[in-house]
């Protein structure tokens, strides 16, 4: 049987929509901290964890409109106001990418166990991948700066 003909899982839904759910989530709040942050060491690795989320949000589209199956209205740019004053320190920003990554890890890896398609286990294999890379970037910076 062609991978195309097979129908999306009950679980396969939920996952890819959580995750679309909450990369649009992030991609707002990332904005703001790459406007924000001061620290030059900090902010490659906030850009780096915006790209990830922008590029999963433009997978996501894309499959869902394959799919014919509807696109989640997420969280966008009016859900935060990129020009308030700076809310947080660096050193938060930088602790909040780590536990985003943390959190991503379990999600993605529970979302791979939920997938019987071979594209969407890929998928989250990718985005496994590209996790663990974004907690090793935050994790050394932060370890190079004795947080």
């Amino acid at each position: 049987m062609e991978e195309n003909k097979v129908h999306l899982t009950s679980g396969e839904m939920a996952v890819l929509w959580t995750g679309y759910l909450n990369d649009s989530m992030s991609l707002p709040l990332l904005d703001y901290f790459v406007k924000t942050v001061e620290d030059n060491e900090i902010k490659p690795v906030i850009e780096f964890a915006r790209q990830l989320s922008d590029g999963h949000i433009k997978f996501l589209t894309d499959f869902f409109q394959n799919e014919k199956f509807p696109i989640p209205r997420g969280f966008s740019a009016n859900d935060v106001n990129l020009n308030a004053q700076k809310l947080y320190t660096d050193t938060f920003m930088l602790e909040f990418i780590m536990q985003m990554a943390k959190s991503g890890l379990v999600a993605y890896g529970s979302s791979l166990g939920m997938c019987a398609r071979k594209d969407i286990r890929a998928y989250f294999i990718k985005c496994i991948d590209q996790t663990v890379e974004l907690f090793e970037k935050a994790t050394d910076i932060a370890l190079e700066k004795g947080i």
